[in-house]
């Protein structure tokens, strides 16, 4: 499944709409406040399709109006998670 790391930074004192924008949208997997970082939000997105993916890259740019910069990371794989 594709997916992709979105690192962003937020206008002073939006970090929290940020997140909450993010939480919404389905298929943002995860969305967290950053502290002693070079960005403010971090978000994890996934999508069944690559083009899907993309689709909600763009429209989650689009929606934040309250970001300075943002960078996005496409994950080509991900390791299997670690047998506890």
């Amino acid at each position: 499944m594709p997916s992709a790391i979105i690192l962003l930074n937020a206008t002073q004192g939006t970090e929290n709409k940020v997140l909450k924008q993010l939480r919404s949208n389905g298929d943002v997997q995860e969305a967290h406040i950053v502290v002693q970082s070079v960005f403010d939000v971090v978000a994890k997105v996934k999508a069944e399709t690559f083009d899907k993916l993309k689709e909600t890259i763009v429209e989650i740019k689009r929606s934040l109006s309250t970001h300075d910069n943002i960078v996005t990371v496409l994950l080509v794989e991900e390791a299997p998670k670690a047998a506890t």
